[in-house]
């Protein structure tokens, strides 16, 4: 198998747990968890696995330092702060770090940002852009279902924007799962713990936090649809 096969499948099982350290499913990055991932792979394969412990280790720390550093880039940013400023009740660091990591937005060019905060402001209505649109995605499952869950939220402008520069179709449902992560990031929802039962000390403590946020976001919600209304 060739070497660039081989890092690639690391690097992804790091951006999974990435992403799970974002979702709130896990605490922290375990290099047990993707050697063994890594193992198993390979023995379905029916390939040799005797080896690899030690490549597995090198990429996997390189990847989880390259990904934590793109998290501090993104803690440090200035621009990433002036919209933290607008919006003090948003994790905008977590949102910007999610959305990079879903390769919608790098934040190379000042254009970014700007989609990056108008993401924000569709979410908490604090856009007049949001009248008189088009809507191509109206009558697609993934979209219903979120804008059903999601009543307050325009999810078809959000939709609509993100396709504008993405050009995400959202006929596939992790590209719906995409749109759904970002709402419930600017909402301060805990992913993967939000409907569980079961959950970890470290976990408990998390929700109850983020659920007192979601609420002062959502009152923020209702203030900004008010203002909307009367202009």
């Amino acid at each position: 198998m060739e070497k660039s096969i081989f890092e690639k499948r690391v690097r992804g099982l790091v951006k999974k747990q990435a992403l799970r350290i974002i979702y709130k499913d896990i605490k922290k990055y375990n290099h047990y968890w993707v050697q063994g991932a890594m193992q198993f792979i390979y023995s379905k394969e029916g390939l040799d696995t005797s080896s690899l412990r030690y490549p597995v280790a090198v990429y996997y720390k390189r990847e989880k330092e390259r990904l934590q550093r793109k998290f501090i880039r993104i803690k440090q940013n200035k621009n990433i702060s002036l919209i933290k400023n607008n919006y003090p009740y948003i994790d905008v660091e977590l949102l910007a770090y999610y959305i990079s990591l879903s390769d919608i937005l790098n934040y190379k060019h000042l254009s970014h940002y700007e989609k990056l905060e108008k993401i924000i402001k569709i979410v908490v209505h604090n856009t007049q852009d949001i009248k008189n649109i088009d809507y191509n995605f109206s009558n697609f499952k993934h979209i219903k279902n979120l804008q059903n869950e999601y009543q307050n939220i325009n999810i078809l402008f959000l939709a609509e924007y993100i396709h504008s520069f993405k050009g995400f179709q959202f006929r596939k449902k992790d590209e719906a799962e995409i749109l759904s992560n970002i709402v419930k990031i600017i909402l301060s929802i805990p992913i993967a713990i939000e409907k569980s039962l079961k959950l970890k000390d470290w976990q408990v403590r998390i929700k109850m936090d983020m659920e007192k946020q979601n609420k002062i976001i959502l009152k923020e919600i209702e203030k900004n649809k008010k203002v909307n209304q009367n202009t």
